[in-house]
């Protein structure tokens, strides 16, 4: 497997950029998700307070209506006999349009056999309806008929003398209220109130009234001693608009007669009156909803309730934007590390060229360098870098042989134990004269004096004091010519602090020795 040299730091300068762009993504991308999230579970939470709220208030509502009849019912059991007089009196003190809007009527229907059927129609028409009959007609074994009924206007005259035990759906109820002394809904059905107008899906509430002293401990007990029925009649519509009157929601429902809420003819009340058989579509639509049973008055209702459809469209919208805004940002992101990235590996370019000149340049003076002390290591001449001092800093190997001292012993001497006869005034005023010269003589470690030309290199200046290097030119060894060659050279490695400036000296010759 081939890998860079620069390893994992190389791949990410290399694709910072992307990363970037990459991270910034995800973050966005989280947020966004972040975001759906919390409003998903906002929406819900919204969705289940609101439905517990509504059926809360359906179920305080109806058994509000169960109060009412359980006391039309503790109305019968008190009195010998309750007249019609009576039972409107009853119904009045109730105020039901102020306190119970929206149920259509409150009733009593007479129980009675097909042998009290004649003397139960001859004393109703002698309360003053002489047109009274029962209805539907047809003989039956036993008979109910509607004979109290408040209010005794308008929609209600309809159901004046009907029998309920003659029609199936509230003939169950009105058993199952007769079997357990319990309040009991019917199933949806179409009141006999719907003479005009828009046609409701209705209801009914019964209370069973029993004889007076009668006992109730069984079921055959209570069929036996029963004698009529109070109950309410609820036109839907015009009793869920009542009840919301009271109460502001913020979701859309529908309930349903049963549990089977997929069946249109079970509606009972649709927020969306319009919707239809297009409720399902409705709810499902829009992705929170949700579904619970009403069990109350042994008649199963299912509420089913759903956000509206606009509900999040605000937080799409915050959503887009959150979007839109973070896909900028990592667009500017990618631009700038690219712009960045770019910089740096022209930058490692500069510095990479000016690493090798660098080197190339070491080298070259290395090599220069070691040219130089090469000469300086085996030129005859002695050759001293002396400190202004005095004081000998360096000295070459023909300085050490000329001189005698061993290897390295020159170093610190003051020149002065060389040159005696050269004091630290003369050698500020040979520094004072680049390329001076003088004759003098030197002294070697075993106190022997040689004849010997004194020359000074071009000075270099630094801080604190002043460096310069110092020729000696054995003149007794020299078959001597008189003419100088000078060599100059940069020399770091010999003299890392100096220029050494070295005098090759011929003192016989009268002519050029060489360059």
């Amino acid at each position: 497997m081939i890998t860079h040299p620069g390893g994992q730091r190389w791949f990410y300068r290399r694709h910072s950029a992307w990363l970037i762009a990459l991270a910034s993504a995800t973050l966005v991308l989280l947020a966004a998700w972040s975001v759906q999230q919390l409003r998903w579970r906002a929406s819900e939470a919204q969705l289940l307070g609101s439905s517990h709220d509504l059926a809360t208030l359906l179920a305080q509502r109806m058994r509000a209506h169960e109060q009412i009849l359980r006391g039309a019912a503790g109305l019968f059991d008190a009195s010998e006999n309750v007249s019609r007089t009576d039972w409107q009196r009853y119904v009045t003190q109730l105020r039901l349009a102020e306190k119970f809007p929206g149920i259509q009527a409150v009733g009593y229907a007479e129980r009675f056999t097909a042998a009290e059927l004649p003397s139960h129609v001859a004393r109703v028409r002698a309360e003053g309806f002489p047109d009274y009959q029962l209805k539907p007609p047809g003989a039956r074994e036993t008979y109910s008929s509607i004979i109290f009924l408040e209010p005794f206007v308008g929609r209600n005259l309809a159901a004046f003398g009907f029998d309920m035990l003659a029609e199936p759906v509230r003939a169950a109820a009105m058993q199952r209220a007769t079997q357990t002394g319990n309040a009991t809904l019917t199933a949806a059905v179409t009141l006999m109130q719907e003479t005009h107008g828009e046609v409701q899906p209705g209801f009914l509430m019964y209370v069973p009234v029993y004889r007076r002293a009668a006992v109730l401990d069984n079921e055959a007990a209570r069929a036996q001693a029963v004698v009529g029925w109070v109950y309410c009649a609820f036109r839907a519509h015009d009793l869920v608009d009542r009840i919301l009157i009271d109460a502001s929601t913020d979701i859309e429902f529908a309930l349903f007669d049963g549990s089977d809420f997929n069946q249109p003819a079970s509606l009972l009340y649709g927020s969306d009156k319009q919707a239809g058989a297009e409720l399902p579509a409705l709810w499902q639509r829009s992705g929170h909803y949700r579904v619970q049973q009403l069990n109350d008055f042994d008649r199963p209702w299912t509420l089913v309730t759903w956000l509206p459809a606009d509900t999040d469209q605000q937080t799409d919208a915050l959503l887009a934007v959150l979007l839109g805004l973070g896909s900028v940002i990592s667009v500017l992101l990618f631009l700038l590390f690219s712009a960045l990235s770019r910089r740096e590996q022209q930058a490692s370019q500069i510095a990479a060229e000016m690493s090798r000149n660098f080197r190339q340049s070491e080298t070259a003076l290395t090599a220069s360098a070691q040219q130089a002390r090469a000469i300086v290591d085996n030129v005859a001449d002695a050759i001293l870098s002396v400190h202004a001092d005095g004081l000998i800093v360096q000295a070459n190997p023909a300085a050490e042989r000329l001189f005698g001292y061993a290897s390295n012993a020159l170093t610190g001497v003051q020149i002065q134990l060389l040159l005696p006869s050269l004091s630290i005034a003369q050698l500020a005023a040979l520094l004072a004269d680049d390329h001076a010269a003088s004759q003098a003589s030197n002294q070697t470690a075993n106190q022997a004096t040689i004849p010997a030309t004194t020359g000074i290199s071009t000075p270099i200046t630094t801080a604190p004091a002043q460096d310069f290097a110092c020729r000696r030119s054995d003149c007794a060894s020299q078959s001597g010519c008189g003419t100088a060659v000078r060599l100059r050279q940069q020399c770091p490695d010999w003299r890392p602090d100096s220029i050494v400036a070295a005098e090759l000296v011929d003192c016989t010759a009268g002519r050029a020795a060489g360059g």
